[in-house]
């Protein structure tokens, strides 16, 4: 292990594994290495904590909000390396780092834990977790409640469960209800991935909303009451061409003609990419919006020939203008109805892998990089400060 100045992002892949699990078993025994210190559902639903990251979201509302207020827009142009660690083959650095006691816990490839001190970067530990001969995933990050770990894998691509949010009672697993985004779903717009669902207490339309919001691969944007699965609004958060709005009575999207492709090819927006795949959101109480890391990407659709899989255009999509963010308002206005503001393009390279908002009102992201390159200097987009 070396420090050193200079260091650089790498390119990043999509691979997960059983990692995630054990980092929040790590997460949980943080207080051997702080007496006193005792992490349970209390600490794990403090939104007022500001010392430590504790979890996927940082709370179990997923919001990704910082309280710290230090770093603000006045501030932020002072902010210099601290100290950096460098980590060899640091190939897939895409998991969200927890933080307890002072000691930060994540992942880099070959399913390597590591602990390091927050104070000056000391890598105090690191274990691998799993055979790198086996393959062995997950693609959700586990919940830890009322001394239970919730967790989910793969399988959910297609089938009858495709593209829903269901709700399960959390202390039998029995089911609840559930809405579903995409009917009939043909274009691999799911709703799992990692896309993750960010829980806040809304005004909406005067009256107080305990709300879920989910922005899944089809593009849209959903308010939804978590207390009966209500549907209260869905706006798109980037190019949608399949469906030209979602219809709030029957909570269904009301497609473009042609959009099945069902008589030939169809060039379609979003892409099987998703308009929102696994990178999350985050929300801002203070600015009452979501940022949410989005695609750009139109794709040829086609039953007219389907000895390959691929889409005439899966390895140069047209056109394909970057990534940019969604800064979708939730709730504050007294009539109900959300405004929503999206720009294409606002960032560029290999993508965003998270986002944070915080209580300096800074808005911030991590973005993929191929290896050996400079990093991108980042578009300043509407909304917030950028970091």
């Amino acid at each position: 292990m070396s420090h050193e100045s200079g260091g650089h992002d790498t390119s990043e892949t999509l691979t997960f594994s059983l990692w995630q699990l054990c980092l929040f078993l790590l997460s949980l025994s943080a207080s051997l290495h702080s007496p006193g210190m005792e992490i349970n559902d209390a600490a794990l639903a403090d939104e007022t904590n500001n010392r430590d990251w504790l979890a996927y979201g940082r709370t179990y509302s997923e919001q990704r909000f910082s309280p710290l207020n230090q770093i603000n827009t006045k501030t932020i142009g002072g902010l210099k390396v601290d100290w950096y660690l460098d980590l060899p083959d640091a190939v897939g650095l895409v998991a969200t780092p927890l933080v307890a006691a002072g000691l930060i816990y994540f992942v880099s490839p070959r399913n390597i834990v590591h602990a390091v001190s927050s104070v000056d970067g000391r890598q105090l530990w690191s274990t691998m977790t799993v055979d790198p001969e086996l393959s062995l995933y997950i693609s959700d990050a586990p919940n830890v409640f009322k001394d239970k770990v919730l967790i989910g894998n793969g399988g959910t691509e297609n089938g009858p469960v495709c593209g829903y949010v269901t709700a399960y009672d959390a202390d039998t697993g029995e089911y609840k209800c559930h809405y579903q985004t995409t009917p009939g779903e043909s274009w691999d717009y799911n709703s799992n991935m990692d896309m993750d669902i960010v829980l806040a207490d809304l005004e909406i339309a005067g009256k107080p909303v305990k709300a879920m919001m989910h922005a899944p691969k089809n593009g849209f944007f959903y308010v939804i009451d978590r207390a009966d699965g209500r549907l209260i609004s869905a706006e798109p958060c980037t190019e949608v061409t399949c469906a030209s709005h979602v219809d709030i009575k029957t909570g269904r999207p009301v497609e473009i003609p042609g959009a099945r492709y069902e008589d030939g090819s169809q060039v379609v927006a979003p892409g099987p990419l998703g308009g929102h795949n696994w990178p999350p959101m985050s929300y801002s109480p203070q600015t009452s919006l979501v940022y949410i890391p989005t695609n750009y990407q139109r794709f040829l659709y086609s039953d007219e020939d389907i000895s390959g899989w691929e889409s005439p255009d899966s390895l140069a999509p047209v056109p394909t203008e970057g990534m940019g963010v969604a800064f979708e308002e939730a709730g504050r206005r007294s009539d109900g109805v959300r405004g929503t503001r999206w720009q294409r393009g606002c960032f560029t390279g290999l993508g965003i892998r998270q986002t944070h908002a915080s209580a300096g009102d800074i808005f911030s992201r991590r973005q993929g990089q191929p290896a050996g390159t400079a990093p991108t200097p980042a578009k300043r987009c509407a909304g917030s400060a950028v970091l």
